[in-house]
């Protein structure tokens, strides 16, 4: 994105479009999935801002869960500045804690593979994308451990190389956590959780209110 001489207040894009740039707030964008108890399979996928509403009971997700308003896409006449992915494991489902034991093979058996329509963004171990809010700290249960999935600071998070700028007209935002088989390992065997699990995805940077001045695709 590059200001436009002569133009204060606007930028453009790669794709040859021009925005008028209004007021910018802090805002990540964030999406939350239910991986069910049990064995997490081999090759297993958790696909994200997709399914915004219950498609049984047409129930929406609320913003505890997600703020997107369309599937994969931002709202219209906003531009969103992407600086880091983060990736976590909310710490209760309902009246259940989440198991640090739970948390740690989650985190231990799940890639991130971020995309922009059809443009690699970010890849690689769940590890590597911190959802730098926590979970952090001790626990006294039961299967009592330190969890961390970096500490609960967005400042920890590491940065995408450079940032990325989406708005809500052609960008599709393609987010998945991809359960790793290890079939390299003769020995490796398929991690267990006991109970159900919150995993949300999270794209961190700011948000801005935008026009369309021209410009062309």
């Amino acid at each position: 994105m590059e200001a436009v001489p002569g133009e204060p207040g606007v930028v453009q894009l790669s794709d040859g479009r021009k925005y008028e740039i209004g007021e910018g707030h802090l805002q990540p964008v964030f999406d939350e999935q239910a991986l069910a108890l049990g064995t997490i399979a081999a090759d297993q996928k958790l696909t994200f801002f997709t399914n915004l509403i219950n498609e049984t009971t047409g129930v929406p997700k609320g913003l505890v869960s997600c703020n997107l308003k369309k599937p994969r896409q931002i709202d219209s006449g906003t531009l969103q500045r992407i600086d880091r992915v983060g990736t976590s494991v909310v710490d209760v489902y309902g009246n259940t804690l989440t198991l640090g034991a739970d948390m740690r093979k989650l985190l231990a058996s799940f890639a991130c593979d971020f995309k922009i329509n059809k443009i690699e963004i970010a890849q690689g171990p769940v590890t590597f994308y911190p959802g730098g809010y926590g979970p952090y700290g001790m626990t006294n249960e039961s299967d009592a451990s330190v969890i961390t999935n970096g500490v609960p600071n967005p400042a920890a998070q590491i940065g995408l190389e450079e940032s990325v700028w989406v708005t809500g007209e052609g960008y599709v935002l393609n987010m998945e956590l991809i359960a790793s088989n290890r079939g390299w390992d003769a020995s490796a065997v398929r991690p267990v959780t006991v109970n159900r699990a919150y995993v949300r995805t999270e794209l961190h940077g700011f948000q801005f209110a935008a026009a369309t001045v021209g410009g062309s695709h």
